[in-house]
């Protein structure tokens, strides 16, 4: 009826219904062609998975990091879905599938020398790839190729693994700082370990006038945040045994200059 009542009117189309129409099969969208209630459909060459994907890739603004893990997660999605397969095929059913077979146990390659192991996936790293190929299908809806996300509403079991937490001893940090070859890899492993520095990202670019010895405190440049407003840099408190490592460091870097 809302058909007809358009034609009648001549009005522009609900943009409902315009959806509706372009998610008919052909078959039915011939039929009320026939009866001159709509337009012959344009033929539109099918966007596929490969071609979205790339597109998603090089229009991204991100670090390096985050650009492998889109890497990881198109490659995953080219390995299920097919990477000719074209983006309008890839249903929910589909996803679920994708869901599942994420989480069962894969080869990978492992090491400089290639050797292929077969792993389950971390929980962790299922869910970013899930949440990744929710982003990729999201922006294909945003740039017309597909009418709705196939992949709404599919979530991973969460990013914790809970099995994996360890309680770290003393006796097993001082163990560690004990293995390190010299000092410097002991201000990286304390950075790490009591500052909560990623690495190596932060440790780019660290100076030792970013240390404030009279305050016992470091500056940090944010690599994550660095692009917000008044997020460019944090202060991390030093314990006492980290300041005696890098103290220890300091030492050692002007006795070289002097």
């Amino acid at each position: 009826m809302d058909l007809v009542a358009g034609r009648v009117a001549g009005g522009a189309m609900p943009a409902v219904l315009a959806g509706g129409l372009r998610e008919l099969p052909d078959e039915a969208h011939d039929k009320l062609r026939r009866a001159g209630l709509v337009a012959e459909r344009a033929t539109v060459e099918a966007v596929t998975l490969e071609q979205l994907t790339t597109r998603f890739i090089d229009s991204a603004v991100v670090k390096r990091v985050t650009a492998l893990i889109y890497t990881q997660t198109t490659r995953s999605m080219h390995d299920y879905f097919g990477a000719t397969t074209p983006v309008a095929d890839i249903t929910a059913e589909r996803c679920d599938g994708w869901r599942r077979w994420l989480s069962e146990p894969h080869p990978i390659v492992m090491g400089s020398r290639g050797t292929r192991v077969v792993k389950r996936l971390a929980i962790a790293t299922q869910s970013k790839r899930l949440e990744v190929g929710r982003q990729i299908l999201a922006r294909a809806v945003r740039w017309g190729v597909i009418p709705r996300n196939p992949m709404e509403g599919i979530r991973g079991r969460g990013k914790v693994n809970t099995a994996r937490q360890v309680y770290v001893t003393d006796d097993m940090i001082e163990a560690v700082l004990a293995s390190c070859p010299d000092a410097d890899w002991r201000a990286v492993f304390a950075l790490a370990r009591w500052g909560g520095l990623r690495v190596p990202s932060e440790l780019v670019g660290l100076t030792w006038a970013d240390v404030d010895w009279s305050r016992g405190a470091l500056r940090v440049r944010r690599t994550k945040t660095e692009h917000h407003a008044d997020q460019e840099s944090r202060l991390v408190p030093l314990v006492q045994r980290q300041q005696a490592v890098l103290q220890e460091c300091f030492n050692l870097a002007t006795k070289d200059t002097t």
